[in-house]
């Protein structure tokens, strides 16, 4: 625990300058339909307030693209040249999205049916008090 807690304080200075946005935040290939026309994006169960570079970094995970590949999405993303400091956070929020699923898997395999726990809003009980 104390590992991911030096990483996680070594991604904070990182990301801190990453803009935020509105973000699918669970970007996959489940998740992901070609129509033979166009790529939608669906399930978005977990879209919000984010840092959209977390979707690109959740993408290139999720997809095991190699470096050259993931540079090249990135560039593609961003519609510019890469710069350091894009590498830097791009580099940072993979690292980062690499351990909200992790942290997501290790939920699923707690959990006491082997799948995602359930929320607090739809675990509560409906009988009235």
């Amino acid at each position: 625990m104390e590992h991911h807690q030096r990483l996680l304080s070594a991604l904070v200075p990182l990301l801190a300058p990453v803009p935020s946005g509105f973000t699918h935040n669970d970007v996959h290939g489940d998740n992901l339909i070609d129509d033979g026309e166009r790529v939608w994006l669906v399930d978005w169960e977990y879209a919000g307030q984010g840092q959209p570079l977390a979707d690109i970094a959740s993408l290139a995970n999720n997809a095991l693209m190699t470096e050259e590949t993931a540079e090249a999405a990135l560039r593609q993303w961003l519609d510019r040249l890469v710069l350091k400091s894009d590498r830097a956070a791009f580099a940072a929020m993979r690292l980062a999205t690499a351990l909200r699923t992790c942290s997501g898997a290790m939920r699923r395999i707690h959990s006491p049916n082997g799948r995602k726990p359930a929320s607090p809003s739809t675990s509560r009980s409906t009988k009235p008090a």
